[in-house]
């Protein structure tokens, strides 16, 4: 499993998800393929291993929950000192 798929499902047991959503939500992320059309013929399909395919709609909410993560690890190195706030100089 990509790094991905282990990072968000990580999250969902995070957030309480529980086990039945969370293996939902993996075998969506494991059972995608794709197809190429190459010189106007479609080639065999082959399975996505990484991240997800093009338009899915649950992208966005991958996306959101990723960001929500960063924000906390953010939050938690700024009042540890670790970093510091942005001047932008407007």
């Amino acid at each position: 499993m990509a790094s991905f798929h282990k990072f968000h499902l990580k999250v969902f047991h995070a957030r309480g998800f529980g086990v039945r959503w969370c293996d939902c939500i993996h075998s969506l992320l494991i059972s995608g393929f794709s197809l190429v059309l190459i010189n106007g013929q479609l080639g065999a399909p082959f399975g996505c291993k990484r991240g997800l395919r093009q338009e899915d709609s649950f992208s966005p909410y991958l996306f959101i929950l990723g960001i929500d993560v960063l924000s906390c690890m953010l939050s938690l190195a700024y009042e540890g000192g670790l970093v510091q706030e942005l001047a932008l100089g407007i």
